[in-house]
């Protein structure tokens, strides 16, 4: 089978607030949307595939571990989103919340569309383990998260960029995706609130480090300072290891790598959920009622991604 997958929180940000932001709360969340049914039906005539399937995020187990006294790292994951905003862009994002919550319960009710989603797991986590139980399927992901690049170690994944229009390669790691992990875990990760395990290394010695067991070793033994400012507001140092970095930062990053607990949330999620089935009636009405008068006037048009699976 071809499975169709859509990071779906990215597809709704990047469609969402490309929205003229003067716009009152029911017309962004209508021209939204509007916008994200356009696309994903874009998509899916453009692959044409047998499955449908829609990941959505739920309350992160990384948030949970990195707030908790396990966690070696001083970041919070994710700690730097969303702040600092004025009070418009804070009425904006509990629109967007409130977007996703409504568009991922009309998918789940009234069409025949994979829903995926559990507390705890990141669509991240849902599409990896996804991906890694249909082995012999071909997966396409929609998605800009370059997180996804470390699935590409398997030949049977296309990561496709919607904003560009065109499949991800690891071109920039020598077409490596173990080396793509590899250099985040060193990097760690800026978006995500990721710390490195060793700051400004250089990427000739990440590189030499990958192949090279010796260098690699040595490597790991390195130790580093880092000041940071406390949720009292007083300023700490703290000393840290890259080998202990290092190994948190595969946790937190690798798509294979979750404790086993999440492994088995993961598992569940995706062999148990079941779809619904299409209801075009229903679905019109809901059109109707959010002012998605080209969408209902064009229904069949969006037929085959609506029903989900062949």
């Amino acid at each position: 089978m071809k499975h169709l997958i859509f990071d779906t929180h990215h597809l709704l940000h990047r469609t969402f607030f490309t929205i003229a932001e003067e716009m009152d709360a029911e017309t962004m969340s209508a021209m939204g949307l509007h916008k994200a049914l356009v696309s994903m039906n874009k998509f899916y005539k453009q692959f044409m595939p047998d499955n449908v399937v829609c990941v959505f995020d739920n309350y992160s187990w990384r948030k949970e571990y990195t707030a908790s006294d396990k966690c070696l790292s001083i970041k919070k994951y994710k700690g730097n989103r969303r702040k600092d905003l004025s009070e418009r862009q804070v009425i904006q994002f509990q629109i967007f919340d409130e977007h996703i919550q409504y568009f991922k319960s009309i998918l789940k009710e009234k069409t025949g569309i994979l829903v995926l989603e559990r507390e705890r797991l990141e669509a991240d986590d849902i599409i990896a383990g996804f991906v890694m139980s249909k082995p012999e399927d071909t997966h396409i992901v929609l998605t800009g998260d370059n997180d996804f690049l470390q699935l590409l170690k398997y030949d049977n994944v296309t990561i496709y960029d919607p904003i560009q229009d065109k499949a991800k390669t690891l071109e920039e790691y020598d077409f490596d995706a173990d080396y793509f992990m590899f250099q985040k875990c060193f990097r760690g990760d800026a978006g995500d609130n990721v710390m490195s395990s060793y700051p400004r290394i250089r990427s000739d010695k990440i590189k030499k480090a990958y192949t090279d067991d010796y260098t690699f070793e040595n490597a790991l033994q390195h130790t580093f300072d880092v000041e940071y400012f406390n949720e009292s507001g007083e300023l700490c140092k703290k000393t840290f290891k890259t080998m202990d970095v290092f190994n948190e930062n595969l946790l937190l990053m690798d798509l294979n790598s979750q404790p086993e607990d999440i492994k088995q949330l993961i598992s569940e999620t995706v062999s148990q959920t079941k779809r619904s089935r299409y209801n075009m009636i229903e679905f019109m009405k809901f059109c109707n009622s959010m002012g998605l008068k080209n969408i209902s006037e064009s229904l069949t048009n969006f037929t085959g991604l609506l029903v989900g699976k062949k």
